[in-house]
């Protein structure tokens, strides 16, 4: 019998190396098509982009918009040349760039891209690359078109000044408090984790997969964004797999309309993720006397999605109530005020401030559903679609395509 169990033994050593051998191969694949598609790009003193382009990593507390006309836009792109994580961000990021450019009518954009040493290069790239195309395209738009002002198509390519932020001046600052928050607010795991689902109107069963990526850092900064980005008051924060069809002026208007105590302005989820949370803390209210979650507000218990964030990050420096929930002990005990056990929450800083929001519903602003439409591979409850044309449609999922895609 024990000659049986050796030779088994031995027989799973095997394919698990194998396993093992055939992902590492995928990942040297997948790395060197993202060298060779985002080549290096050097910007001499004579280069243009030199204008627009800070070329260097810097650390968060060194960014700077140009003036207070310019929007500052976060966007962050990390572990780019890592498949086993999100592998379609680079060409997602590149369509985005895309879409920010053509449909922008001139509002100045200041661009924080957040990233890390080893995917520098690469976003880099992808953004001088871009900046050239889009002018390129502009050009010959120009030549075809004769009936438009040369000087009319080429204002409406907005101010730029880009700058690259290393992930690790965030997360490093703030590694004791973000390890709680990997502890309360992921899985923990660096596996995909597949969790029942509540079954379909019509009993079909269903499920749903967590990706291992929040097990990483960078999905436990953006509480942090006022302590770190000292030089800026009013930060938009954009996920990388979003198509932009509006001016980004026009969001940026939110931020007058939030009142003295509203400091982040959020859309709601449109896919149902925290419907099962909601219903059990509802009853859980019921049943306990206790008010678990302090609003009545139907829009936010639906949860919020962080695919398109207004941060007035002066408010949040200034903001003893906000920071207070910073606090070690608020972090571990937060899951538990509002009713939930350990285990709950899995994809890092947005169930962070979903919870926040559930006990603090004052500090936060719902924007128009159309500010970020979502269209998730799987929508738990229809009812929660967003009924408008979208202004920055968000596509879950098509980020973690295959890197043939690329």
């Amino acid at each position: 019998m024990w000659i049986k169990l050796l030779i088994m033994t031995c027989i799973l050593s095997v394919i698990n190396c194998e396993d093992k051998e055939k992902t590492e191969n995928d990942m040297e694949i997948f790395a060197s098509k993202i060298k060779e598609k985002y080549k290096e790009v050097k910007i001499d003193e004579n280069d243009a982009r030199k204008k627009v382009i800070r070329s260097e990593l810097i650390s968060a507390n060194e960014v700077k918009p140009p003036s207070d006309d310019y929007i500052s836009v976060g966007i962050i792109v990390c572990n780019v040349s890592t498949s086993r994580l999100v592998k379609g961000i680079m060409r997602m990021f590149s369509k985005m760039l895309k879409s920010m450019f053509a449909f922008s009518t001139g509002s100045p954009i200041h661009l924080v891209l957040i990233t890390d040493a080893k995917s520098h290069q690469y976003v880099h790239s992808a953004v001088a690359n871009t900046i050239s195309k889009h002018l390129s395209e502009t050009l010959i738009q120009l030549k075809t078109d004769i009936l438009t002002p040369d000087w009319e198509i080429l204002s409406k390519f907005p101010k730029l000044w880009v700058e690259f932020v290393d992930v690790k001046s965030i997360s490093e600052k703030n590694i004791d408090k973000i390890k709680l928050m990997r502890e309360y607010f992921s899985l923990n795991t660096t596996e995909v984790v597949t969790m029942p689902l509540e079954d379909a109107e019509d009993g079909t069963p269903r499920v749903g997969h967590v990706s291992p990526k929040y097990n990483d850092d960078l999905f436990y900064i953006a509480p942090f964004y006022g302590s770190e980005l000292i030089h800026v008051n009013r930060f938009i924060m954009l996920d990388a797999d979003l198509d932009i069809r509006q001016d980004l002026g026009e969001l940026y208007k939110y931020f007058h309309l939030m009142n003295s105590t509203e400091i982040i302005g959020i859309t709601t989820d449109q896919s149902g993720y925290y419907h099962i949370a909601i219903k059990f803390i509802l009853q859980k209210m019921k049943e306990d006397g206790k008010m678990y979650i302090q609003t009545v507000d139907n829009m936010k218990l639906r949860g919020l999605n962080t695919g398109v964030v207004l941060y007035n990050t002066e408010k949040m420096r200034n903001s003893a109530e906000f920071n207070g929930y910073l606090e070690k002990e608020k972090i571990v005990g937060l899951t538990y005020e509002i009713g939930l056990a350990h285990g709950w929450f899995q994809v890092g800083d947005q169930d962070f401030l979903n919870a926040v929001m559930w006990r603090a519903p004052h500090l936060f602003k719902v924007l128009p559903c159309e500010w970020n439409f979502q269209d998730p591979k799987l929508r738990l409850k229809e009812e929660l679609k967003c009924d408008q044309k979208p202004k920055i449609l968000h596509i879950h999922g098509e980020i973690h395509d295959e890197y043939s895609k690329l």
